[in-house]
Protein backbone atom coordinates (compact mmCIF):
# COMPACT_ATOMS: atom_id res chain seq x y z
CA UNK A 1 0.00 0.00 0.00
CA UNK A 2 3.23 2.55 0.48
CA UNK A 3 3.67 2.53 -2.99
CA UNK A 4 0.47 3.17 -4.07
CA UNK A 5 0.00 5.37 -2.01
CA UNK A 6 3.27 7.07 -3.25
CA UNK A 7 2.44 6.63 -6.53
CA UNK A 8 -0.83 8.81 -6.04
CA UNK A 9 0.40 11.21 -4.45
CA UNK A 10 2.91 11.69 -7.63
CA UNK A 11 -0.45 11.31 -10.25
CA UNK A 12 -2.60 13.61 -7.67
CA UNK A 13 -0.31 16.41 -9.00
CA UNK A 14 -2.16 16.47 -12.75
CA UNK A 15 -4.87 13.41 -11.99
CA UNK A 16 -7.97 13.37 -10.50
CA UNK A 17 -8.22 10.27 -8.41
CA UNK A 18 -11.28 8.01 -8.50
CA UNK A 19 -11.40 4.88 -6.61
CA UNK A 20 -14.60 2.79 -6.58
CA UNK A 21 -14.70 0.16 -4.17
CA UNK A 22 -16.06 -3.76 -5.92
CA UNK A 23 -17.52 -6.92 -4.45
CA UNK A 24 -14.91 -7.74 -1.80
CA UNK A 25 -11.50 -9.71 -2.94
CA UNK A 26 -10.56 -11.03 0.04
CA UNK A 27 -13.85 -12.14 2.25
CA UNK A 28 -13.17 -14.86 4.18
CA UNK A 29 -16.56 -16.44 3.64
CA UNK A 30 -15.56 -16.45 0.10
CA UNK A 31 -11.81 -17.07 0.28
CA UNK A 32 -10.79 -18.19 3.73
CA UNK A 33 -7.57 -16.38 3.62
CA UNK A 34 -8.06 -14.90 7.42
CA UNK A 35 -8.73 -11.04 6.75
CA UNK A 36 -11.42 -11.22 8.96
CA UNK A 37 -13.86 -9.04 5.95
CA UNK A 38 -17.33 -10.47 4.72
CA UNK A 39 -19.01 -10.35 1.05
CA UNK A 40 -21.20 -7.20 2.37
CA UNK A 41 -25.43 -8.53 1.10
CA UNK A 42 -25.97 -4.88 1.25
CA UNK A 43 -24.41 -1.67 0.33
CA UNK A 44 -24.25 -0.42 4.07
CA UNK A 45 -22.47 -3.19 3.91
CA UNK A 46 -20.16 -2.33 1.37
CA UNK A 47 -19.37 0.89 2.47
CA UNK A 48 -18.59 -0.45 6.06
CA UNK A 49 -15.91 -2.56 4.67
CA UNK A 50 -14.88 0.31 2.43
CA UNK A 51 -14.38 2.68 5.34
CA UNK A 52 -12.69 0.23 7.23
CA UNK A 53 -10.31 -0.42 4.20
CA UNK A 54 -9.67 4.02 3.99
CA UNK A 55 -9.39 3.35 8.20
CA UNK A 56 -6.31 0.95 7.90
CA UNK A 57 -4.71 2.74 5.59
CA UNK A 58 -5.02 6.42 6.66
CA UNK A 59 -2.27 7.73 4.23
CA UNK A 60 -4.75 6.32 1.39
CA UNK A 61 -7.70 8.24 2.01
CA UNK A 62 -6.21 12.15 1.33
CA UNK A 63 -5.09 10.33 -2.11
CA UNK A 64 -8.41 9.97 -3.21
CA UNK A 65 -10.81 12.57 -4.45
CA UNK A 66 -13.50 10.87 -5.63
CA UNK A 67 -14.63 7.45 -3.35
CA UNK A 68 -17.78 5.36 -4.84
CA UNK A 69 -19.35 2.04 -4.34
CA UNK A 70 -20.41 -0.15 -7.23
CA UNK A 71 -23.97 -1.70 -6.59
CA UNK A 72 -24.70 -4.43 -4.93
CA UNK A 73 -25.57 -5.52 -8.80
CA UNK A 74 -22.17 -4.99 -9.67
CA UNK A 75 -22.47 -2.73 -12.88
CA UNK A 76 -18.96 -1.09 -12.63
CA UNK A 77 -17.34 -4.99 -12.31
CA UNK A 78 -19.37 -5.92 -15.03
CA UNK A 79 -18.77 -3.20 -17.52
CA UNK A 80 -15.43 -3.04 -17.07
CA UNK A 81 -13.59 -6.04 -15.61
CA UNK A 82 -11.84 -3.86 -12.65
CA UNK A 83 -12.18 -7.10 -10.29
CA UNK A 84 -10.31 -7.52 -8.30
CA UNK A 85 -7.98 -4.44 -8.85
CA UNK A 86 -7.47 -2.52 -11.60
CA UNK A 87 -6.61 1.28 -12.60
CA UNK A 88 -8.06 2.94 -15.72
CA UNK A 89 -6.64 6.68 -16.79
CA UNK A 90 -9.44 8.45 -18.67
CA UNK A 91 -9.86 11.43 -20.96
CA UNK A 92 -11.01 15.04 -19.46
CA UNK A 93 -14.52 13.82 -20.70
CA UNK A 94 -14.78 10.35 -18.78
CA UNK A 95 -13.81 8.62 -21.64
CA UNK A 96 -11.39 5.51 -20.83
CA UNK A 97 -7.94 6.16 -22.51
CA UNK A 98 -5.86 3.32 -20.83
CA UNK A 99 -6.77 0.35 -18.86
CA UNK A 100 -4.23 -1.51 -16.71
CA UNK A 101 -4.87 -4.76 -14.88
CA UNK A 102 -2.63 -5.98 -12.25
CA UNK A 103 -2.86 -9.12 -14.27
CA UNK A 104 -1.20 -7.55 -16.93
CA UNK A 105 2.66 -7.61 -16.74
CA UNK A 106 3.69 -3.99 -17.47
CA UNK A 107 6.98 -3.96 -15.23
CA UNK A 108 5.30 -0.97 -13.64
CA UNK A 109 6.88 -1.32 -9.84
CA UNK A 110 7.78 2.12 -8.88
CA UNK A 111 7.03 5.64 -9.47
CA UNK A 112 9.44 6.47 -12.05
CA UNK A 113 8.57 3.35 -14.03
CA UNK A 114 4.67 4.24 -13.63
CA UNK A 115 5.70 7.93 -14.48
CA UNK A 116 7.81 7.10 -17.14
CA UNK A 117 5.23 4.83 -18.90
CA UNK A 118 2.60 7.28 -18.47
CA UNK A 119 4.67 9.68 -20.30
CA UNK A 120 5.11 7.62 -22.64
CA UNK A 121 1.90 6.71 -23.67
CA UNK A 122 0.47 10.40 -23.34
CA UNK A 123 -1.65 9.79 -19.95
CA UNK A 124 -0.70 12.60 -18.04
CA UNK A 125 -2.68 16.04 -19.19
Amino acid sequence: MPQLVECLAQLKKTCVIVMIYLTEAHADDVWPMGYGIKQPTNLEERWANFDRLMEKHPKLGPMIDYKFCDKMSNDFNSLTGAWPECYFYTRPDGTCQFQVDINQSLGLETIEQIKTFAVKNDLLF
